[in-house]
């Protein structure tokens, strides 16, 4: 599943480990994340929008 979430990410000038611990994940759990090599579950997607201050659909 493709998602913006390492663009976004920088663009807020969030760290990879601030907002893993924000989202309550491990950093290299984030970091597979963002390259598209998990998909992450329904709860943790809505978590990182909520963090990111973005709706589910503008992050994937």
């Amino acid at each position: 599943m493709e998602n913006k979430i390492k663009d976004i990410r920088e663009q807020l000038n969030i760290s990879r480990e601030e907002l893993a611990k924000r989202a309550e994940i491990s950093i290299n759990g984030l970091r597979e994340l963002e390259h598209g090599k998990i998909v992450p579950t329904v709860s943790l997607a809505i978590k990182i929008a909520e963090i990111l201050n973005l709706k589910l659909d503008k992050l994937f």
